[in-house]
């Protein structure tokens, strides 16, 4: 995908062949969203997806994980739809 990889494994994400040090809850969404590119996830979706694995986590933090990953990955790879919809971009 790109100059993306993703080890799930080790729970790590290079762009470019370099670490991008992510949160494993920001590794967790970026693979939901590699996993089927080209579907469009609501926010709500892609929320309860990443609650099964982490059940503690709350919805306003939610949203900072999502900006915090496309800050990390330089605003590629994550496409926002429009306010609360995303999809992988490459």
């Amino acid at each position: 995908m790109g100059n993306l990889t993703l080890d799930k494994s080790r729970y790590q994400a290079y762009s470019g062949g370099k670490p991008l040090n992510l949160e494993p809850r920001e590794f967790d969404i970026l693979w939901l969203l590699a996993e089927k590119p080209e579907r469009i996830y609501k926010e709500n979706e892609l929320y309860s997806e990443l609650k099964k694995a982490h059940p503690q986590l709350e919805k306003s933090p939610f949203r900072k994980y999502i900006h915090q990953l496309r800050y990390k990955l330089n605003r590629k790879f994550i496409q926002i739809i429009d306010e609360n919809r995303y999809r992988m971009a490459y």
